[in-house]
């Protein structure tokens, strides 16, 4: 059986209604995230997951997803929000269903053999055209319910629009062990992707050339940083060696969260979840 590692369970009210509570779960091949909020989208519970695969069983994912189908169908919306490498956005007015695998394959190469899957994303009149592996879609629909899904890109750009913009541009970075999300603005989004890396000297590089690339001053862009990173570690640090404007994530103005719950847990570490649910709701 594979192993479930519990990185965060963090409780911040009782959940007394989850037939009126939301339930969002950011899925990736080995953790999940999840957040639970009530009908106004105050946060309740926070939960984060790692996932180990035992050689000779099943998918973990599949394993989960199957264990809390019950548990899933309580709730009176729940969304799954995709982590997905192999993303792009297309214009809508160029979208045709039957290119996205060729698109795909065009820009990643085809050696993953996944499900292609699409969402529109009104803000920018495009879809996110994605692909997911065969375990991880199967996972996600063993659990039945009314699920709502879409890719990472499609509830993050409907938050990115509504934030205050930097006159010298913006840099959006979300973390995850080993990826980013990153979207670049400039009067309008320049780039949005999810990349690989393994050294802290990689994020300044990929940063650095997309700065270029978009005609953006390191002195001067502002940077945004959500997700599993550190203040205090070397991945940080190097990004401040830079970048002049570096600024962890915070709540919507008004929304307050336990203190006594989180503890010393540093709040961007969720925000993402919140700002995917405010989006989604």
């Amino acid at each position: 059986m594979s192993q479930i590692h519990l990185r965060y369970d963090i409780g911040l009210g009782p959940v007394e209604d989850p037939a009126n509570s939301q339930l969002l779960i950011q899925v990736q091949e080995n953790s999940l995230h999840s957040i639970v909020a009530d009908a106004e989208g105050q946060p309740l519970h926070f939960q984060s997951i790692q996932l180990v695969k035992d050689p000779e069983g099943e998918n973990p994912l599949v394993e989960w997803f199957s264990a809390k189908k019950e548990w899933m169908q309580q709730w009176k919306k729940v969304t799954i929000v995709h982590w997905a490498p192999e993303a792009t956005l297309v214009p809508a007015a160029l979208w045709r269903e039957e290119d996205a695998g060729e698109l795909l394959d065009l820009q990643f190469g085809d050696l993953f053999k996944g499900i292609v899957m699409a969402d529109h994303v009104p803000v920018e009149e495009a879809y996110t055209v994605y692909r997911v592996s065969k375990h991880h879609r199967k996972a996600v629909e063993s659990s039945g319910g009314n699920l709502h899904q879409c890719h990472l890109f499609t509830p993050w750009l409907s938050y990115i629009q509504r934030q205050p913009k930097a006159d010298a541009g913006n840099l959006y970075l979300y973390f995850e062990s080993g990826q980013f999300a990153l979207a670049v603005w400039k009067d309008q989004l320049q780039y949005i992707a999810i990349i690989e890396y393994n050294v802290p000297e990689d994020v300044s590089y990929y940063l650095l050339k997309a700065c270029g690339q978009a005609g953006l001053s390191q002195q001067e862009v502002v940077l945004q940083v959500d997700g599993w990173i550190d203040t205090g570690s070397s991945l940080y640090q190097e990004l401040r060696k830079y970048f002049i404007h570096v600024n962890t994530g915070r709540l919507p103005e008004g929304m307050e969260l336990n203190g006594e719950a989180l503890k010393d847990t540093p709040v961007h570490f969720f925000t993402p979840l919140i700002q995917m649910m405010s989006c989604v709701s």
